[in-house]
């Protein structure tokens, strides 16, 4: 008999379909599934990480710019100061020199007085009579007297300190800004100007305005609070969003400048890329490859910012230069018989403004005096110093002689006070006579140019002033041949480190005998053959040409 076949049951894993033991399948399922949980894990705390990181930068990235913006806001405030300091100065010395002859002081400051110039108001204060009142208001009535503690309280204390003394009248009847000049030494009179503000402290920015992106805040105090508000370009504060902070010296006070981004700054990548992030997440491997070149990206858009922000603060240090040629003559004088030109070419790109300064005036029908001067240093103070000096010629050269109003310069405020000198050179022209007359207070003398030949004028040399104030000072007459050419100039001109200044004039003859034509080219010539591109140093030229 044939017994049938017999199965026996063991603890042997039975296999499945492909032949793998079903434990061990599992076993393989779950270590695969544990790699994919590991990779999604990892990849979403990368991508989280990366995420947070690039928040972070743009966050970071966004209130840096943020801050350049408010600083720069706060230099331009900063960069006004001259325009108000330069007439109220050039007011002080000269109250100084002629005392409060006030027909003479409101012709000198009325330019500056008015709608849509400098001041409202400007008015000349006795330091010893302060309770008095004003000795003489241009324009409208000064609303410092309002002022809490009293215009002679803060008059009084403007006289203890140099430079600005600056005052908020935000709660006058007229809200203003008030400005007291005075130095370390009281003089005999204080000067001071009142700039109006908006009652509602808004202010429109133009559209092209290089802060047409932000909205900004300006408070008289360390600390902005509504009522210390100067100015405001939103009609309701706080200002929105993210915020930077600036204070800043202005005269006196301090001003705190409050900002704010009215879209982002660095565009609007910066902010979308967290999103962006998570989203390419999911794709880790082409996720990454995307992020560093969004990254790469993003970090040539934040050197393209940076470059910007160069070039701003370049736009900014231009404002330095822009002030030197506004205290400039804009307009020469036109004589029959003369041609006139003159010329100022900025030292090395970026510096402070220079002391250098040329003048031309007509002095009657047929007469002239040509001013070139040097101010020791550079920056505000030589800035100030050289106004000053500019205008009291202007003033004293209507009555006097140079010999005659130059040894009273050095009594000039500015030059005590910032223990200044100046280098200064006085051409007086007839025309008719073909005669000069030269007086050097320390000056560089001018040069004769004619007939193919060029000589140095050299006059009797004086001492620089604020040397010495009992200095005295004589003129030197000369005869002018026809059709010659006479250049007065500083010493930026002439003057290198590798030379001696005799070798410097001596270039300046020789390049002078040869160039030839119309005033204008002539000068054009020597300043490119004389000065060259090797000076960093400012230089100022003025010229006169016989035309008979």
């Amino acid at each position: 008999m044939i017994e049938p076949a017999v199965t026996t049951v063991d603890d042997e894993p039975t296999p499945d379909v492909a032949g793998e033991p079903v434990p061990q399948r599992l076993r393989a399922a779950r270590r695969s599934y544990n790699v994919v949980v590991m990779v999604l894990v990892v990849g979403a705390l990368v991508t989280a990480g990366l995420a947070l990181v690039s928040a972070h930068l743009a966050s970071s990235n966004e209130q840096h710019l943020l801050n350049l913006r408010s600083k720069e806001v706060a230099s331009a405030l900063t960069a006004a100061l001259p325009d108000v300091q330069t007439p109220l100065g050039a007011a002080v010395a000269l109250v100084d020199i002629d005392g409060a002859n006030v027909p003479k002081f409101s012709q000198f400051v009325a330019p500056y007085v008015g709608p849509g110039r400098n001041f409202v108001s400007i008015s000349i204060w006795r330091a010893g009579h302060l309770n008095q009142g004003p000795v003489a208001v241009v324009g409208e009535q000064p609303e410092l007297t309002s002022a809490t503690g009293g215009a002679a309280a803060i008059l009084r204390a403007a006289a203890k300190r140099p430079g600005l003394t600056v005052r908020g009248l935000l709660h006058a009847t007229q809200p203003r800004i008030a400005y007291a000049y005075s130095g370390t030494r009281t003089g005999p009179f204080i000067v001071e100007g009142e700039q109006a503000l908006a009652a509602s402290r808004y202010t429109k920015l133009p559209a092209n305005s290089a802060y047409s992106n932000v909205d900004v805040a300006v408070y008289i105090a360390k600390t902005p609070t509504m009522h210390r508000l100067l100015l405001s370009t939103v009609r309701r504060l706080p200002l929105p969003g993210r915020h930077a902070t600036t204070e800043v010296a202005f005269g006196s006070e301090t001003l705190t400048v409050v900002v704010s981004a009215r879209q982002p700054l660095g565009g609007t990548l910066p902010e979308r890329l967290p999103w962006v992030i998570l989203i390419v997440g999911l794709l880790l491997t082409i996720g990454a490859g995307a992020l560093t070149v969004r990254l790469i990206a993003g970090r040539r858009g934040a050197q393209a910012l940076a470059a910007e922000n160069n070039r701003l603060y370049a736009e900014q240090r231009g404002i330095a230069q822009s002030l030197q040629h506004a205290l400039l003559p804009e307009d020469l004088p036109k004589i029959a018989g003369l041609r006139l030109a003159a010329r100022y070419e900025a030292g090395a790109p970026g510096v402070d403004i220079g002391g250098d300064w040329y003048d031309l005036m007509q002095l009657g029908a047929d007469r002239l005096l040509l001013v070139i001067g040097d101010v020791s240093g550079r920056g505000i103070r030589a800035a100030t110093t050289m106004a000053s000096l500019r205008f009291a010629i202007q003033y004293a050269a209507k009555t006097e002689p140079p010999e005659s109003f130059l040894p009273k310069l050095s009594s000039l405020r500015s030059l005590r006070e910032n223990k200044q000198l100046a280098t200064v050179l006085c051409v007086v022209v007839e025309p008719k006579a073909h005669t000069v007359s030269v007086t050097s207070a320390g000056h560089l003398p001018p040069v004769m140019v004619h007939d193919g030949q060029s000589e140095l004028l050299l006059p009797d040399v004086g001492l620089p002033i604020g040397v010495d104030q009992s200095a005295t000072y004589t003129a030197t007459t000369f005869n002018v041949p026809d059709g010659a050419t006479l250049l007065g100039f500083t010493d930026g001109l002439v003057e290198r480190h590798h030379e001696t200044l005799d070798d410097g004039l001596a270039r300046l003859c020789r390049v002078a005998a040869e160039v030839n034509g119309e005033l204008e080219a002539m000068m054009a010539q020597i300043l490119e053959q004389v000065r060259g591109t090797e000076s960093a140093d400012d230089t100022a030229i003025a010229g006169i040409q016989w035309t008979n």
